[in-house]
């Protein structure tokens, strides 16, 4: 499923600086988000001014959390703690060039520039996992003593996420032991969801499997892995029993906060349902033509939100490929939350009609009418411009069914 830990933000929360220097920036403003809680998709932003390239930010920050930094053309990431004053630099035209840190807290961000090229190289050479991981942790342990500890599990966490992804994303491999001390980590929370969404996705019956599911996490991981799965379900399961594995799943744990999303997306899962009319929108293709949903009036319309890095969207893409031919009466509606430059790259590897958000990411309107809230989110519009079906299924047998009762409604 979907491409969610906690974070308070403190009245009186300690604080951390970031600095930016930045040439050829197309934009005179950025934005700056904390990246809060990754579980539920919550985050702190900011804009800042350029003024002649450079912008400085004090954020209230009491623990170790991720940021980005974006023009919407290009994204930024880093992780930061309390005290650190960062300083970003960057040429606009030459990022992967140019691109450093300095400052208080630099080794972190500077490290965190690796991931991406160890991602790329996952994927050429997946039986180089352990042998590439380690070598990053050990590069890893190196500067350990340059941050808190809650920084080293963050940044653990992720290279140990990596290599979860990469050796057990088949899902007839035995199930891998999964650590408490790595729960700081929403890549690995996120990995560990990844496995288990394909291990457990034949089980029907609710209850059954939120047991089975709380038998092989341990306590940490078990309720942000949990909350992703809910997440999911909700839009599947809107019966009473949804209400009681959500009861048993929080209980009187103390995370209301993720209680609260999940009872607020099964609100929404039990208003947004067939037979609503679908709601319209506005967004560009990549002719940078203006499209509506009544262009497609008449015709069945499956849609899919997704962006390029989302492992999960790639897997959906990948399974419900077939059904593409077969069902060519059918468009299929991609819409991407990437920025313009990342989504025009994506979309060549995409067969379907693409439209993208428009260089508003994750801000577009289109996404809280959808009640997009994780990726993949896919739905299936009918003829007359309804919703014919608020959570199809990502396996192609029963996809198939749906889209033939689309059609022949």
């Amino acid at each position: 499923m979907y491409c969610l830990f906690f974070y308070s933000i403190a009245a009186h929360a300690q604080k951390a600086v970031l600095k930016g220097n930045i040439a050829h920036s197309p934009k005179d403003t950025m934005m700056v988000a904390l990246l809060t809680d990754q579980v539920i998709g919550d985050m702190q932003t900011y804009q800042v001014i350029l003024r002649q390239g450079k912008f400085r930010l004090e954020l209230p920050l009491n623990t170790s959390c991720y940021f980005a930094v974006s023009d919407n053309q290009h994204y930024i990431h880093g992780l930061m703690e309390p005290g650190d004053s960062l300083e970003l630099f960057y040429d606009a035209q030459d990022i992967p060039g140019t691109l450093r840190f300095a400052g208080s807290g630099a080794e972190k961000c500077n490290y965190y520039q690796s991931f991406a090229q160890l991602k790329s190289n996952l994927r050429e050479r997946a039986e180089w996992t352990d042998s590439l991981t380690d070598l990053h942790l050990a590069q890893l342990r190196m500067i350990r003593s340059a941050m808190r500890p809650e920084s080293y599990n963050q940044l653990r966490g992720q290279l140990e996420g990596f290599r979860l992804s990469f050796k057990y994303n088949d899902p007839a491999m035995p199930l891998p032991s999964f650590h408490d001390s790595l729960s700081y980590s929403f890549n690995y929370i996120n990995a560990a969801y990844n496995i288990l969404s394909q291990r457990y996705a034949s089980e029907e019956n609710l209850i059954t499997k939120y047991k089975q599911l709380s038998l092989v996490l341990p306590a940490a991981l078990r309720v942000p892995v949990l909350t992703m799965f809910l997440s999911n379900d909700v839009k599947k399961y809107k019966s009473s029993d949804m209400d009681a594995v959500i009861e048993s799943v929080y209980g009187a744990s103390g995370h209301d906060v993720y209680k609260r999303y999940i009872r607020k997306k099964l609100f929404a899962a039990r208003t947004f349902r067939k037979g609503i009319p679908a709601p319209d929108f506005a967004l560009e293709n990549e002719r940078g033509e203006v499209v509506g949903l009544a262009d497609f009036r008449g015709k069945v319309v499956y849609i899919d939100f997704w962006f390029e890095a989302c492992v999960p969207c790639q897997a959906l893409l990948s399974r419900i490929q077939p059904l593409k031919e077969r069902f060519n009466n059918v468009v299929f509606l991609y819409v991407s939350v990437d920025d313009r430059n990342v989504w025009k790259r994506a979309l060549v590897k995409v067969p379907g009609y693409h439209l993208y958000t428009n260089n508003k990411g994750r801000q577009h309107p289109v996404l809280s009418a959808y009640n997009v809230n994780g990726y993949p989110t896919t739905y299936i519009i009918g003829k007359d411009g309804h919703i014919f079906n608020e959570a199809p299924s990502g396996y192609p047998n029963e996809l198939a069914k749906q889209l033939e009762g689309a059609l022949g409604e």
